[in-house]
């Protein structure tokens, strides 16, 4: 697929998307969901790639959806068919995924940036769900990220007022991990990617997977089901690898297995 909305870029093992609609503020319409959800694919099935990194080229992340062109209603069927892929690839993904937010994310774009596993934002970013004010819901999965973040009080607050929330909010509520200056927001994210990937994937893999899992579960359920997945990683060339490197006081080499 040729991207016209995005701008993939690979260095080393981080696989940098780009939101890529700078005339539109990044909007995101059907070929832009449609590209995303095809790079997220790529991305993973690249067995160079250890770390997915999205973020907005131009002013800012994203204004939200793009009312005008591609996607012409929040429908059910638009946010059944073209929406939710997209988000799911991304917070599905079984590689880790940094959003990095400049500027600001508005409506379903404040969705792709928490369904990232990581939110960095430059301290003078926000985002904003105005669906409200517009006679609507929040769609995309916002208020299921926010429920779960921040608990139901303070996501109805957010909802029901429509106000900017800024990063420093962002981070001291758990909706963002990290508020960097705005200035060192490209660099910290990068240095943050490469400890990603020297990390071993298949842990990471399956500690999503048991994060994810657990939200569903009782405790008892959420103990037996990392039991389940411990096993994995305990038979797995990665922890063979990583139990030897420790003894020899060196650092591990991961391959994946």
């Amino acid at each position: 697929m040729t991207y016209e909305t995005i701008k993939v870029e690979i260095e080393n093992s981080l696989c940098w998307i780009g939101l890529n609609r700078n005339a539109a503020r990044n909007a995101i319409n059907r070929d832009m969901c449609l590209e995303i959800t095809d790079a997220m694919q790529k991305s993973v099935e690249n067995t160079h790639v250890q770390v997915i990194i999205i973020h907005g080229n131009g002013s800012c992340f994203s204004a939200g959806g793009d009312l005008k062109s591609g996607i012409p209603n929040p429908s059910e069927e638009v946010l059944e068919t073209i929406y939710k892929p997209m988000l799911l690839s991304v917070f599905n993904s079984v590689k880790p995924v940094i959003c990095m937010v400049h500027a600001y994310a508005i409506g379903v774009a404040s969705a792709l940036a928490m369904s990232a596993d990581f939110l960095f934002m430059s301290d003078d970013a926000y985002i904003k769900a105005p669906f409200i004010d517009l006679g609507l819901i929040p769609d995309g999965g916002l208020s299921w990220h926010l429920v779960n973040q921040i608990g139901r009080k303070k996501a109805l607050e957010i909802i029901v007022s429509g106000e900017n929330i800024y990063a420093n909010d962002c981070a001291a509520m758990g909706i963002a991990n990290r508020s960097i200056p705005k200035d060192e927001l490209i660099t910290k994210t990068q240095q943050w990617a490469n400890l990603l990937a020297t990390k071993a994937p298949l842990a990471i893999r399956h500690s999503k997977q048991s994060l994810n899992k657990s939200m569903e579960l009782s405790l008892g359920e959420a103990i037996s089901y990392e039991a389940c997945l411990q096993n994995i990683t305990m038979q797995s060339e990665d922890y063979r690898e990583a139990s030897l490197a420790f003894m020899e006081k060196r650092e591990p080499l991961f391959r994946r297995k």
